[in-house]
């Protein structure tokens, strides 16, 4: 990250750690505009959240992890991929549009999964 900062050279962080990532949220406002702090988001259920993602933190801990970083000046994004129920994916994207706490959306459809892929649109 240092070397980054040093070169003014432009960078995006994707985690799913929640909280984890604040204990470095001094160094990303160094950064200014050429950084971009997100998270995964595939569900709003913290349960299937960590069927699918193991250790990670909850959805809701992601989505007041990004409202903290984005209330201290840190461009904000989310990547809902895989998308793999879509109407957990709805009400997730729809929590964090009230919240207000992301500026860069991304989304990413699940891929070659046991067929599953083939039933979403």
């Amino acid at each position: 990250m240092k070397l980054f900062l040093k070169y003014n050279a432009p960078v995006a962080i994707l985690t799913k750690g929640g909280e984890r990532c604040l204990k470095d949220i001094d160094l990303f406002r160094q950064f200014g505009t050429t950084i971009q702090v997100g998270a995964t988001l595939t569900f709003i259920d913290a349960e299937k959240s960590l069927e699918w993602e193991s250790g990670a933190a909850t959805p809701i801990d992601r989505l007041k992890t990004l409202n903290i970083l984005k209330d201290n000046g840190v461009t904000t994004f989310a990547s809902f991929e895989p998308v793999v129920d879509p109407e957990e994916s709805l009400l997730v994207l729809e929590a964090s549009l009230l919240a207000d706490c992301i500026d860069i959306y991304k989304i990413g459809k699940l891929d070659s999964c046991k067929g599953q892929d083939k039933k979403i649109d």
